[in-house]
């Protein structure tokens, strides 16, 4: 139960780290420009192997000072839900607009998603456990 209260209290560090960010950036609208291609080879059960295509889209944007940023999107797909030339929700810290983020629920909350995934399992079993022990006794 102490590591799922540990890890609740760091999902709740990156929720308000999160909405600070929010808070904090401007938005723009970008374009994908292109994709760039990576690949993996991992081997199957059956012992062959196989090789895996990623793809991490390239987004061209304009800030609201006019500077033309491209950046990388931070995520690899292996089938990317954009195409070139898809016009994408963009945000950005003013003052370091090359570290711009895809504006999405998955980029900006993935570690308040998992940490509260794996902390709020862990209280209730934690939680059942002690009680459960102290109420047999």
């Amino acid at each position: 139960m102490g590591l799922g209260i540990f890890l609740l209290i760091c999902s709740f560090y990156f929720l308000i780290r999160s909405i600070s960010y929010l808070l904090r950036t401007e938005r723009s609208t970008g374009t994908v420009i292109k994709f760039e291609k990576s690949e993996e080879k991992r081997e199957k059960d059956n012992g062959e192997e196989e090789v895996m295509e990623f793809y991490q889209p390239m987004i061209r944007f304009t800030t609201l000072s006019g500077e033309e940023i491209v950046f990388r999107d931070m995520f690899t797909y292996s089938d990317p839900k954009f195409k070139a030339g898809d016009k994408v929700r963009v945000i950005y810290d003013p003052a370091k607009p090359s570290k711009a983020k895809i504006l999405s629920h998955y980029n900006i909350f993935l570690a308040f998603v998992i940490f509260m995934a794996v902390a709020v399992p862990l209280i209730i079993l934690g939680g059942g456990y002690f009680f459960t022990q102290r109420y047999l006794q």
